[in-house]
């Protein structure tokens, strides 16, 4: 519950803070895991494992520093998710910087994307073991979009875009019992419906 309304917070801000300045944008995502990918190495060992289908929700807030240049923070929570042959649910949420690369065309625009960052790992008991404690990892991504519909919403400029992204989340896991540690990789390639407000 904490993590939802953590979750909530930054998200609300990142599409309405510094509401008087034509710098700022903010973006909010909804996005669903075409292809996913779970894979585990433990002493020189590799598995890997499909991953069911999931959903995720971002905020993003980012400043204009040139017409083909933006940067700032965001926040992305997935939804639960398990493998397809193994019981468990587990789950990301990172916390990244982004970059974002428009090509403004007029009717469109464009836009190549990039984030990096640090994600928190989640898993309940069936996917750690009584004795299993993650860690987060390192989170990237690397896509591109369209803004495709532009429109105006309290005197403020918006768009609707979608998006698609390739991301890599990693962690580890530590078994305390059996005394063994796992690297976890988890890939996915997303498509995102999302919304775009200029501030």
């Amino acid at each position: 519950m904490i993590k939802k309304i953590l979750f909530i917070i930054i998200f609300c801000l990142c599409n309405y803070l510094f509401a008087d300045n034509g710098d700022f944008t903010g973006r909010s995502r909804f996005g669903l895991q075409l292809l996913g990918n779970h894979q585990a190495s433990v002493g020189g060992l590799v598995g890997n494992e499909d991953v069911q289908v999931g959903f995720s929700f971002s905020g993003e807030f980012l400043y204009a520093l040139h017409d083909f240049f933006e940067f700032g923070i965001g926040i992305e929570y997935q939804i639960v998710r398990r493998q397809v042959r193994f019981a468990g649910n587990f789950n990301f949420a990172p916390i990244y910087a982004v970059v974002r690369i428009p090509f403004d065309l007029g009717l469109f625009t464009p836009f190549l994307i990039g984030r990096v960052g640090y994600n928190f790992f989640f898993g309940d008991i069936e996917y750690t073991g009584t004795y299993g404690v993650l860690s987060g990892g390192l989170y990237y991504a690397v896509g591109g979009g369209i803004d495709f519909i532009n429109f105006t919403l309290f005197d403020k400029p918006c768009s609707i875009f979608i998006e698609a992204t390739y991301s890599s989340n990693s962690g580890s896991l530590d078994d305390n019992f059996f005394n063994f540690s796992a690297n976890l990789i988890y890939t996915k390639i997303d498509v995102f419906l999302g919304f775009r407000r200029t501030f």
